[in-house]
Parts: C-alpha cells; structure tokens; sequence
C-alpha cells in the first residue's frame, strides 16, 4: 500500500485526533516525573492513527520501505541540512539571530552525558521519544492528506501544516528561540516527504533518528569530556 492511497476509516474518530494530539505532546514536553514519559509520543501516535485508520492500515504505515530508499534518504537528508543551513546562516549574520540550545540539555548537563549509565538511558530515552514524534506528527498530518481530494494540494497543505505545527511544538524546547524553532519547522518538511517518498513512516522515523542521535550524541560527548 502506498501512503498517497490511505483512506479514513473511522470518520466518527476524527474529533480524537487534536485531543491525543495535545495530551500526548503535554504529557511528553512538560511532565518529567513519570517512568514512562519517553513512550507518551509512540503512545498516543498510535493511538490517534488506529482511531482513525484502523489497525490494518495503522500497521501497513510502518511496512518496511520502497527501494531505492536510501538514496532517497540521502539525498532528503542532504537537501534538509543545506535548506537548514541557508536559512539559519542568513538569519545569524542577516539579523544577527543566534540558535539556542535544548533547553534540557543547557539546564541540566550532567544529566545529559555518556559519562554514566543514566546518561545513556537518557539518551536512549530522548531517541525513542524523538522517533515517536513521527507517530503523533502522522496522527495529524494523515487525516488532512487523506481528506483533500487533491492529492498535490494535500500533499502542500500536509507540508504546510506538519512545518508550521513542529516549530511550534519546540518553542518551549528552545526557549522561544526563533533560529531554532523555524530550523526544526525546516526540517520538518523533510521528514514528512521521507513517508511519501519511501512509502512508509519509517522513512520519516530514521532519518529523525539519524539527526537527533547525531546532534544529540555530539552534544553529550562535548559534556561528557568538558
């Protein structure tokens, strides 16, 4: 099955989508004392898809992808960084903004380091919730593609729309900051054209997990070393 062909089942359903949206990115972004916080966004990303596709469907979205799929990827992943790069270079010496860091990681670095078996775990953690964002962005994203009969015009407002929302989604990450934000809305657009060109949110999912293990892997060995 290709993604393009997906069709709601479950039109009664739709109304949960915003609904386990929102809890699961609150329960994800602002709830840090519970166990099993890193699973809120694979949790209530399924959730929101089985309520809206079905299980049959929900499960063809994770088959394994179309090839050529890593040349694919590649050139995404290429493409994601030199439009990163572009924007974000323009706006430091353009405007004179500068990028923050995560927020967690700037307040808390001891906690983010491979220098004990915890900051491994947290590592692991923050990739499993990073991917998990795939699911829920779907949840949201698939429903307006599904329902335009357009499917250029739902691809561009899928774009639009999972762009726009993820930058909002790391305001409070970044700290309001502009740079950061928009250069995540950025890479957004990559990461849902990742499902459509390999037929698959796993396309989504690894290059999410490419980026993310990098730059966050890079950021904990800087501390695990200073």
């Amino acid at each position: 099955m290709k993604i393009k062909d997906i069709k709601i089942t479950n039109h009664k359903n739709l109304w949960l989508v915003p609904f386990l949206f929102i809890v699961g990115y609150s329960v994800a972004s602002f709830i840090d004392n519970w166990p099993l916080t890193w699973l809120a966004t694979w949790a209530f990303g399924l959730s929101g898809l089985y309520a809206v596709y079905g299980w049959p469907q929900t499960k063809q979205l994770f088959q394994p992808m179309h090839k050529p799929y890593l040349k694919k990827l590649v050139c995404l992943y290429l493409l994601m960084m030199i439009a990163v790069g572009v924007v974000t270079s323009f706006m430091s010496s353009g405007l004179g903004m500068k990028a923050e860091q995560h927020v967690l990681i700037e307040s808390d670095p001891e906690s983010f380091s491979f220098a004990t078996f915890a900051g491994l775990i947290t590592y692991l953690e923050n990739l499993v919730s990073a991917t998990g964002e795939e699911a829920l962005m779907a949840s949201v994203l698939l429903p307006i593609y599904s329902g335009l009969k357009s499917k250029k015009l739902g691809l561009a407002v899928t774009l639009l729309v999972g762009s726009v929302l993820f930058g909002l989604m790391h305001v409070f990450v970044y700290d309001f900051n502009l740079v950061s934000c928009i250069a995540v809305a950025i890479m957004r657009i990559f990461l849902t054209l990742a499902w459509f060109k390999t037929d698959s949110l796993r396309g989504g999912i690894y290059l999410h997990l490419f980026q993310d293990g990098l730059v966050i892997g890079l950021t904990m060995l800087l501390n695990t070393f200073m």
